[in-house]
């Protein structure tokens, strides 16, 4: 009886100790795409906290931190102030306020 009691607690603790060893993704984490005047807007936003926007030809890479209501902020390369806005994630899209406060939307697409 001592024997499957103690069992059942180390499998437990082990259940426990594991849970903890795995990062939270934050759902905003994937590529993101839309459409507009035939060109591609695209969000690349990384597990590491680092991502890239693109939009033509243009690359522009960043770093964003994930707040409090469903803020997101992003510091873009050679810049020192992120831009901070409103996002807004319902299944595969992703709405993002922009600078001019329109809502943009971008679909989730699948890294190929």
């Amino acid at each position: 009886m001592k024997k499957i009691l103690l069992a059942i607690v180390l499998l437990l603790t082990s259940v426990f100790m594991l849970t903890g060893c795995f990062e939270k993704q934050e759902p905003i984490v994937g590529m993101w795409q839309s459409e507009y005047s035939g060109y591609t807007f695209t969000y690349f936003f990384n597990k590491n906290k680092t991502g890239k926007y693109t939009y033509g030809d243009t690359v522009l890479e960043f770093t964003y931190e994930v707040r409090e209501n469903n803020k997101v902020a992003i510091t873009y390369k050679g810049q020192s102030t992120p831009w901070i806005t409103t996002y807004k994630i319902d299944g595969k899209t992703l709405s993002i306020v922009d600078s001019y406060g329109s809502e943009i939307k971008y679909e989730r697409k699948d890294f190929v």
